[in-house]
Parts: C-alpha cells; structure tokens; sequence
C-alpha cells in the first residue's frame, strides 16, 4: 500500500508541476516554462513574471511545455498586454501557447 501511495503521489506531482526560470542575459530576461500548465501554476507563472525587471526586453519560451491550461495563457497574455502598454517589449508565441492548450500532452507542438 505504501509503494501504490508513493506511485501515487509522484504522478500527481508529474502531472501538475510546472517550471519556471528565469535567465538574464546581455540585458534581456527570458522566461522558460516547462512542465505541464495548470490552473495550479498559476501563482508559479505570476511570481515568475513579477520578478522580470522593468524596462529590459522579455522573451518567454514555452518549448518545453507539456501541457498548458487556458488560466494559465490568461495569465501570460495579461501580463503581456500590461507590460506592452507601457512601452516595454515582451516576445512570446502565442500562437504556440494556444496550440499547445488544444494539443493532446502526448503530441509535439512544432
């Protein structure tokens, strides 16, 4: 039973943990996501966002995502369309995000 709880746990954890790193570099911050989105990383992805320093170019990379919700992308395009009505500049796919959020977990997104 202790081996079948264990198993338990760890697919949950698989299947509801999402990354998220941030890289400073030659003055621009780039955000990676990676893992599987859900309405639980919310407060992951804001936190995330919230540490990007004003006034330097922002790149987020959604490659690595398995799975994202539409909460999630929610959260992304409103800080994007924030930080772009101050005149700041934000690089992200949204294209790739919304594909991902209609794609199975199993299928690429290319």
């Amino acid at each position: 039973m202790v081996g079948v709880g264990l198993s338990l746990m760890r697919l949950l954890y698989t299947v509801t943990h999402l990354e998220a790193r941030l890289v400073e570099e030659n003055g621009e911050t780039h955000v990676h996501l990676s893992g599987v989105g859900t309405f639980l990383a919310i407060p992951r992805i804001a936190k995330a966002l919230d540490e990007v320093k004003p006034d330097c170019p922002v790149h987020i990379h959604c490659v690595q995502l398995r799975y994202i919700d539409h909460a999630c992308i929610e959260v992304i395009e409103g800080w994007t369309e924030r930080r772009e009505q101050s005149g700041q500049t934000v690089h992200v796919s949204m294209d790739k995000l919304h594909t991902r959020y209609r794609t199975r977990v199993s299928e690429p997104v290319t």
